[in-house]
């Protein structure tokens, strides 16, 4: 994904979808290796991939979403 933030640019960022609703999409980011939470209309581009992976059981929708 290419991600956009004020303070730090354009990133380029593997994450681990979680979650997502209108606003926002949440989940592990590798380049942080944190659960995130990225807002949609910074989001520049992304590429979805075939690969397989465990939501973690410390992910807590709510606390994202």
């Amino acid at each position: 994904m290419e991600y956009f933030s004020p303070g730090s640019g354009l990133s380029k960022r593997d994450i681990e979808i979680y979650a997502k609703n209108a606003r926002y999409t949440a989940g592990f980011c590798h380049l942080r290796n944190e659960i995130r939470k990225f807002r949609n209309s910074r989001i520049v581009s992304i590429t979805l991939l075939d690969k397989k992976f465990e939501i973690s059981k410390d992910f807590d929708k709510k606390e994202f979403l």
